[in-house]
């Protein structure tokens, strides 16, 4: 009997650790930290969408945003053409911090670990502080970042308009390879089963 009773104390306990991540899971799902919503791109998220289009704040910047916004633990990430990278609340719209690139951004955040990725034109990918927005590291590359980074087992999947596509060490920024496509790379990376796909 004990040992009965044991074994039910153990699938218990191991029925409440699978629901709580699956719990965990479908509160991941429901943000968005990257272009194309994860390293696949899949689009895809079990946040209900809004039933109005009622507008719930705006945040007005000095040029145009073509930066895809990433929202993720209560926070939204986008880049502008007025050469800043902003943080700002999701539910409010009150600013959090910004960091000034001193250069156009159109590339989208990725948000990972605690870290904001994202590229610039005049060549760099960045990685930001993601509570703090403080500096962490840099990569120059030889001509402009339009491309979103993809940010996958602690590795930065990125494209730059000199013709590569780079990977990069999330936690240092050190390059671990570089492909070279021919041709500008202005798509996002999308990276599935082991390998990176890329336009």
């Amino acid at each position: 009997m004990k040992h009965s009773s044991k074994r039910k104390g153990c699938i218990i306990v191991l029925l409440m650790i699978l629901l709580q991540m699956s719990i965990i899971q479908n509160i991941n799902a429901e943000w968005w930290s990257m272009f194309g919503h994860d390293i696949d791109h899949s689009r895809y998220s079990t946040s209900p969408a809004p039933d109005t289009n009622n507008i719930r704040w705006t945040y007005t910047t000095s040029r145009e945003i073509e930066s895809s916004p990433a929202v993720i633990d209560g926070r939204m990430y986008v880049g502008s053409a007025d050469g800043r990278v902003l943080c700002l609340d999701a539910m409010t719209g009150d600013f959090v911090w910004e960091y000034i690139t001193g250069s156009y951004v159109d590339s989208s955040p990725a948000v990972a670990c605690g870290k904001v990725y994202i590229g610039s034109y005049d060549g760099r990918v960045l990685c930001l502080d993601a509570m703090t927005g403080d500096f962490v590291w840099e990569y120059i590359t030889g001509d402009y970042v339009h491309s979103s980074p993809a940010v996958a087992d602690g590795r930065v999947y990125v494209g730059s308009a000199d013709t590569k596509l780079y990977c990069l060490d999330a936690m240092t920024g050190d390059l671990v390879w570089e492909y070279a496509t021919g041709d500008y790379v202005h798509s996002s990376p999308a990276v599935a089963d082991g390998k990176v796909y890329v336009g």
